[in-house]
């Protein structure tokens, strides 16, 4: 295959003492995906959203669950289960499990086409942002002085450049993500709502069945994604919990919720500059979550222009602090631990790995 298409190369990589034989897509095979993948976007086997609300998973149906289609693989509720342990289930009652699931999958969503060019535009033009890869290959660097000269110099400079190809491997289908992502955004951005299928893993933990873009996305993911249903931000609570999401994604996380709120206010000016001019004014490609710390700009200056009424869409994500941990806290009504959890109302943030 390698001979007659020239699409895959072999190479070898190290991990410690240990040698791995791989193999990678060439640069040409990454240039004819996405010169293709938006003509034949239909032909790739993936999971798309969904237009209509998906069908709910019952106890009497965990196989098929979602999609209306016959044009997808019916799939399993629980990854991977076996048809005896799905019996069992369809025998128990896991209506706890069910209802959540199918409040995830009804929940509707849409495309910001303003994110969705910005990630467009920063990509192709290949602007340093740590949660993305570059749209082109790392250039080889030229040889040093002295190389021929010295072996010292040389071997230094061997290194230097399988480190360099070794990335550009790695990169490669990071790339092909990213391609995919905006491709399926722009295919779904026509629509007012899409929605997102799950199933669960033996665990419990529900996941999107939609890969590239969901909700459970990386930064630049997420970031395309916002609640289809608006609600009004009228309160000063609701501009806190606003506020508190953006300073999150600006790396100030650690701070007392009230001083994140204040950092917002703070830094009013200089959101609202960013998000006036996000390819030219780059300060929020250093924030912690680049493009989450984007969309929270956006949303900033539209509740600053429209005041209380302003109708929100940007989800506010909630996360727990060691949630296994709590969890053990709570049951075990462990004040100190419930402390370094944060658990007991105590102002300012603990954090229990810092203890």
């Amino acid at each position: 295959f390698i001979k007659k298409t020239g699409m895959v190369e072999e190479f070898v990589t190290y991990d410690g003492p240990r040698s791995i034989d791989c193999l990678a897509f060439t640069e040409e095979m990454v240039s004819n995906l996405t010169e293709r993948m938006e003509r034949a976007a239909n032909l790739f086997t993936v999971f798309y959203p969904m237009v209509v609300p998906p069908k709910p998973w019952t106890n009497s149906r965990l196989i098929g669950g979602a999609y209306y289609t016959e044009n997808v693989q019916p799939y399993r509720f629980v990854k991977d289960a076996k048809h005896n342990y799905l019996s069992e289930l369809e025998n128990s009652d896991i209506d706890a499990i069910l209802g959540p699931v199918n409040a995830m999958q009804n929940t509707g969503w849409r495309v910001n086409s303003v994110m969705v060019e910005v990630l467009d535009a920063v990509f192709s033009m290949n602007v340093d942002i740590s949660s993305l890869p570059t749209a082109d290959p790392q250039e080889i660097p030229a040889p040093p002085p002295g190389i021929e000269e010295s072996e010292d110099i040389a071997a230094e400079y061997r290194k230097e450049c399988y480190m360099v190809h070794d990335m550009n491997r790695r990169m490669i289908s990071k790339r092909i993500a990213v391609l995919r992502t905006i491709s399926m955004a722009r295919k779904f951005a026509k629509y007012d709502t899409i929605y997102f299928p799950y199933d669960v893993d033996s665990r419990g933990r529900a996941y999107p069945k939609v890969p590239f873009l969901n909700p459970q996305g990386t930064d630049y993911v997420k970031s395309l994604l916002e609640f289809s249903e608006g609600k009004p931000i009228e309160t000063p609570e609701h501009e806190a919990y606003l506020a508190i999401a953006i300073a999150n994604a600006w790396g100030q996380d650690k701070l007392p919720l009230q001083e994140r709120v204040q950092w917002v206010e703070d830094n009013e000016v200089m959101l609202q500059e960013v998000a006036l001019d996000p390819l030219n004014d780059l300060r929020w490609t250093k924030a912690d979550e680049p493009f989450m710390a984007l969309r929270g700009a956006l949303e900033w200056r539209g509740l600053c222009e429209h005041g209380y009424g302003f109708r929100s869409h940007m989800p506010v994500h909630f996360d727990a602090t060691c949630s296994g941990l709590q969890h053990f806290s709570a049951l075990l009504k462990d004040e100190e631990g419930g402390f370094h959890v944060n658990l007991t109302g105590h102002p300012e943030r603990q954090d229990i790995y810092a203890a």
